[in-house]
């Protein structure tokens, strides 16, 4: 009791075993405790008694004004893009406008078009992936309701663009302008709305050509190995082609030399043909059929035999119908990936697709088959086309 110095003290400290609490404060008796000696937060009292706020911090910029909150989305933008070209089916556009929304910005939109142009030049040379950016570029044009109005689109294509920074990177320029001719072929943009660095780009063309395509020029005034050619019986021309060993773009200017004349004619003997050769090299299965079809191998022949042509093209679907029924569809998935192949590697458009299908009186062997196989594809297909077409009469309205 007396170590305490005093009865007083120690009541004041207000218990017993008081001594450890007094000896902590390192002070004498009279000596106000720590715990008041300090202003507190949230308005407590401090020394004198009074109440004192804590300083608030100051105001920063929120949402799409802060660029650290932009930049996080920009992140996730890129790995939504690296996701989607990684794992090409039919639902992976949608997959992807989901990833999309679930960002919960409606206005980062705009930098999504641009990080998919951004995307381009990090596919290099690959055209299912360029083909995957174009088309996704068009899915988000198309989306309903409208995320972006035409000039907001086209701006941030301009912006991809730009930001690319392609003058003089052949091979960062060659991919955005793949994506762009491959989106503007199917997007119905006025040309008064594509911005004049997408003109300068594309070298101030963006016309999706004509159905005379490859073969104009064949006619009237055709070169003497075209009038040759005519007194040549088809197979045999045919057979020249396939066997020549030629791949990618070497070959596409021999067929353009050996056909000249004859290509709506030669059109699914020669995809016939191929599709025969590859079948015997074993390049005809679920997992190796995408080999005839890409610009390297086969497909730079192909794309320019079929694509510019509606009836070149709905020749060369019934050929490949007609050796997938042969081989007696060997496998599940086959046609359907095929097809794919042929959309992907821009062989065939949408719209040749949609004439086979609604080709009534096609009667090639293995029809009836193929179109039961091919119903979920279609249905891809049609949704694209449908969303195109309501989208119509929407785009005057977004200028």
């Amino acid at each position: 009791y007396d170590r305490r110095g005093g009865r007083d003290d120690y009541d004041r400290r207000g218990g017993r075993g008081g001594r450890d609490d007094y000896d902590r404060r390192g002070g004498s008796e009279r000596e106000e405790p720590y715990k008041r000696t300090a202003p507190r937060l949230f308005g407590r009292a401090g020394a004198g008694g009074a109440g004192r706020a804590a300083a608030a911090p100051p105001a920063g910029p929120t949402g799409m004004d802060d660029p650290m909150y932009v930049n996080n989305l920009v992140h996730k933008t890129k790995s939504i893009l690296d996701i989607f070209v990684a794992n090409p089916s039919l639902t992976a556009e949608d997959e992807a406008m989901e990833a999309f929304a679930k960002l919960g910005e409606p206005k980062f939109y705009p930098h999504i078009v641009t990080q998919i142009v951004l995307r381009a030049p990090v596919s290099g040379d690959s055209r299912i992936e360029l083909n995957q950016l174009a088309d996704l570029l068009l899915t988000v044009r198309k989306a309903k309701p409208a995320l972006l109005t035409l000039s907001q689109f086209m701006e941030s294509v301009e912006s991809g663009v730009t930001n690319a920074a392609v003058a003089g990177k052949a091979a960062a320029e060659s991919s955005v302008v793949r994506v762009l001719e491959r989106f503007l072929k199917k997007a119905d943009v006025p040309k008064a709305s594509i911005p004049n660095a997408v003109t300068a780009l594309l070298g101030g063309e963006t016309s999706t050509g004509t159905d005379g395509g490859a073969g104009a020029g064949a006619g009237a005034g055709a070169s003497p190995a075209a009038a040759a050619a005519t007194a040549t019986p088809i197979d045999a021309l045919v057979a020249k082609v396939v066997a020549s060993g030629k791949k990618g773009e070497a070959q596409q200017a021999f067929a353009a030399e050996v056909l000249e004349g004859r290509i709506m004619e030669a059109a699914g003997p020669v995809v016939e043909a191929l599709l025969k050769a590859q079948k015997a090299a074993g390049n005809l299965e679920l997992t190796t059929c995408e080999t005839v079809f890409k610009p390297e191998e086969q497909g730079a022949m192909l794309e320019w035999l079929l694509y510019d042509s509606k009836k070149r093209s709905v020749a060369g679907l019934r050929a490949v119908i007609r050796v997938v029924h042969e081989i007696g569809f060997p496998s599940k998935g086959l046609l359907e990936a095929m097809f794919l192949h042929l959309y992907n590697h821009d062989i065939i458009a949408e719209e040749s697709f949609v004439a086979w299908k609604n080709d009534y009186e096609d009667e090639t062997p293995g029809r009836r088959s193929a179109i039961i196989e091919l119903t979920r594809w279609f249905q891809w297909l049609d949704s694209l086309e449908d969303e195109e077409s309501s989208d119509e009469d929407e785009d005057d309205d977004d200028e």
